[in-house]
């Protein structure tokens, strides 16, 4: 007899064990968002949300590649997987097997994801060490030109890595509030 309130590491409440259930899952988070991704970032979607436990994770990957149902690019130096036709069909067919509320949490966590790839890659953070703490430079750059440049103090690494995070969760609304607050007379 399984005892379904067992605590599996890195699952969180209402997560997924069943490798049948996590495979069909990856399938429907490749089917919906059309985005190739990294094991990384996959594996870093599952964890964020405590859906998948890491080693059930490498697994149905690792299946899914095996049977076709993804797969990953060679010819790309990062390594990214793509969903073949017959994991598109297998998402089709099954994904309403799932449960919505993890269907949901895997697809908002995803596309949480690829925004903030998208703002690392056109937005720059610098954690520069310097007397009593670090200098944090965040710069947002525009195609050709820099819109705005900040450079604020932090006391500690651990203050210094949270405003990174900040920043680069949503610059284009710091930019937007610093223009609103220096040009308002």
């Amino acid at each position: 007899m399984i005892d379904r309130e067992a605590v599996v590491p890195g699952i969180g409440r209402g997560g997924m064990t069943d490798k049948y259930q996590i495979k069909i899952l990856i399938c429907y988070l490749m089917s919906v968002v059309e985005s190739p991704f990294t094991k990384e970032q996959l594996h870093e979607i599952f964890a964020d949300g405590q859906i998948v436990n890491y080693f059930s994770f490498c697994e149905a990957i690792e299946e899914l590649s095996e049977s076709h149902h993804i797969e990953k690019q060679s010819d790309e130096e990062s390594g990214v997987y793509t969903l073949n036709p017959l994991g598109a069909e297998t998402a089709r067919r099954l994904s309403r097997s799932l449960p919505k509320s993890i269907r949901d949490n895997v697809v908002q966590t995803a596309m949480q994801l690829l925004a903030r790839k998208k703002y690392e890659r056109e937005n720059e953070v610098r954690i520069t060490p310097v007397t009593n703490g670090f200098s944090v430079t965040c710069t947002i750059h525009d195609t050709s030109f820099d819109l705005m440049e900040l450079t604020l103090y932090a006391p500690d690494r651990i203050q210094a890595e949270l405003i990174k995070r900040n920043f680069l969760k949503d610059p284009v609304t710091l930019y937007q509030n610093t223009i609103e607050l220096l040009t308002n007379s």
